[in-house]
């Protein structure tokens, strides 16, 4: 009958030194990464609760956008990375705070306005009856060979 070794016995048997992590290496081992679609109001959802991104991101931070979070889990924080390449912690919004701040918005902020594309029945109907205006918003006149007839 082969006798059975003991947890301590084999432990104290492995010639192998033991090697501990620093804090930074386990910090940097436990690290998830998000990627999430910015809104318009330039808040990103996680596990249900909104965070807020912070102006200084720039386009990258815009409604639409997608950015990439990193979740420290040992601390228990999200970060991303801003255009300059340093981490920007992200907190939850302060939603009375948010509710009492001014609401200025900034050219850069703003969309450009869209011309709709003409459809080819509007083409059709600009080309065979053309503008029923003139130039000082009256109905124009038709010309006189369309008065009258034959």
């Amino acid at each position: 009958m082969s006798r059975r070794e003991s947890p301590f016995d084999r432990f104290s048997r492995d010639e192998r030194a033991l090697s501990y992590l620093t804090q930074e290496a386990l910090r940097e081992a436990f690290v998830l990464f998000l990627d999430r679609t910015v809104s318009r109001d330039r808040i990103v959802s996680i596990d249900s609760v909104a965070y807020e991104l912070p102006r200084e991101m720039g386009p990258s931070g815009r409604g639409g956008t997608k950015v990439r979070i990193l979740h420290r889990l040992l601390e228990k924080t999200y970060h991303v990375l801003a255009p300059e390449g340093r981490l920007v912690r992200i907190q939850p919004v302060d939603l009375v705070a948010n509710a009492r701040a001014p609401r200025g918005h900034t050219e850069e902020e703003e969309e450009p306005l869209s011309v709709p594309v003409p459809t080819a029945a509007d083409l059709a109907f600009e080309r065979d009856v053309g503008c029923v205006l003139d130039e000082d918003g009256g109905v124009m006149k038709p010309p006189d060979d369309e008065r009258n007839p034959p």
